[in-house]
């Protein structure tokens, strides 16, 4: 689902994309800030490797042109809303993250809902084709005679 939104996000405007492109930037800065300060609330200290990495890594993106690197990253929620599609996006996310978390459906059912695992699959396959036609409909925007060979 998060792959069919962003490439939607994404195509939709080349600032969409630039700014996409960027937070990928703001995203790993975000996982180390939020490293450090496990680390300094538990140590009462901040790693001095994490400081230096910090540092180094902000540096190193400007040269890549990322913009307002201490901004926040845009959210999946948030790109869905931007292109129409945040209707569907919260209830398939809340579904899918009891999958991909160890809740408590996972934790206490013994045998799977019939049908359930099927249909959780099969919603997977329509959002990966989806996804792929975005793909491919992003290449014809450049190249309007791109065909898919097969």
């Amino acid at each position: 689902m998060e792959i069919y939104i962003w490439t939607q996000y994404t195509r939709k405007s080349n600032e969409n994309a630039k700014k996409f492109y960027q937070d990928a930037a703001r995203d790993v800065r975000d996982t180390m800030e939020t490293l450090q300060k496990v680390y300094t609330r538990e140590n009462n200290t901040p790693e001095k490797r994490l400081v230096a990495l910090l540092d180094e890594m902000k540096s190193e993106f400007a040269k890549f042109n990322v913009e307002d690197y201490e901004e926040a990253f845009t959210r999946v929620s948030d790109a869905a809303k931007e292109i129409g599609k945040d209707h569907a996006h919260g209830p398939i996310y809340k579904v899918a993250s009891k999958f991909a978390h160890p809740t408590a459906l996972l934790l206490i059912t013994e045998k799977p809902v019939p049908g359930l695992i099927d249909s959780f699959y099969q919603g997977g396959v329509e959002l990966a084709l989806a996804c792929l036609l975005e793909v491919e409909n992003s290449i014809r925007d450049v190249y309007p005679d791109f065909v898919v060979e097969g």
